[in-house]
């Protein structure tokens, strides 16, 4: 038979029925070095568990921490990247729309000028169908109020005009009373069409070729204007259209992990 001195869960036990007061004595010290020992365990253990549970919950909040910084890295990269195949996308177009404002400039200016030397020919054609005789008379009237006090009046003209001039300045000369009979002479070196009048205060040059280039300078100086302000327009709406603020991003996360 076995005496136990404490629980079931053990202790210090004797077998025999007699025992000397020293041998008792010694057997109540050993049971208790083994209860302090048993408690000194059980503080043990539970000491490990309580610092296992707290490393546990450490590395469960840096892992969380990790995972949402992995998360925005990844949310603010794949936006960065959106956000940069936006911008190329953009720039893209708006390269393109440069380069077709610029071929379509191209092709106005072509458009203009072929229309401008249309409208030229036309002009020309039928100004050279005009009446001479009316061309010199106008431009004898024009000369009327600058002959006052002159004493001669020379007016040049191609040799193919010289009839049709003379006809007419004599027509005008008559009709407004000038002081002085003007002299219609051939000039080798005149255009048809052209007429140069000399006298006393000075000399002009009038005539079908010199309206004929006002008309071309004109047309020339219409096209190219508006032709500049077309392409300078384009210019600006696409710059305009270049125009963005950069995205900003933060760390932050952005969405909850996937």
């Amino acid at each position: 038979m076995v005496i136990w001195l404490r629980a079931q869960q053990g202790g210090i036990g004797i077998e025999s029925d007699v025992v000397r007061a020293a041998d008792l004595a010694q057997l109540i010290e050993l049971d208790r070095a083994s209860g302090h020992f048993e408690r000194r365990a059980d503080e043990m253990l539970a000491s490990a568990r309580r610092e296992a549970e707290t490393i546990q919950r450490a590395a469960d909040e840096e892992a969380e921490r990790t995972l949402r910084a992995a998360q925005t890295k990844y949310d603010n990269a794949a936006r960065l990247g959106y956000e940069a195949g936006r911008r190329r996308a953009i720039r893209e177009a708006h390269e393109a729309m440069l380069h077709g404002a610029a071929s379509e400039r191209d092709l106005l200016v072509a458009l203009r000028e072929r229309v401008a030397d249309i409208v030229m020919r036309t002009v020309t054609r039928v100004l050279g169908e005009a009446d001479r005789d009316a061309l010199f008379a106008q431009i004898a009237v024009g000369l009327s109020r600058s002959l006052e006090g002159t004493s001669f009046l020379t007016v040049r003209v191609a040799d193919c005009d010289v009839d049709e001039a003379t006809r007419a300045f004599r027509r005008v000369c008559d009709e407004h009373r000038w002081p002085v009979n003007p002299e219609v002479v051939s000039d080798a070196e005149a255009e048809p069409g052209s007429c140069v009048c000399e006298w006393d205060h000075g000399l002009v040059e009038a005539g079908l070729p010199m309206q004929l280039r006002a008309i071309a300078s004109a047309i020339r100086r219409v096209t190219r204007t508006d032709t500049e302000q077309q392409a300078a327009a384009a210019v600006n709406i696409a710059a305009d259209q270049l125009l963005a603020d950069d995205p900003q991003f933060d760390d932050q996360p952005t969405g909850a992990p996937q």
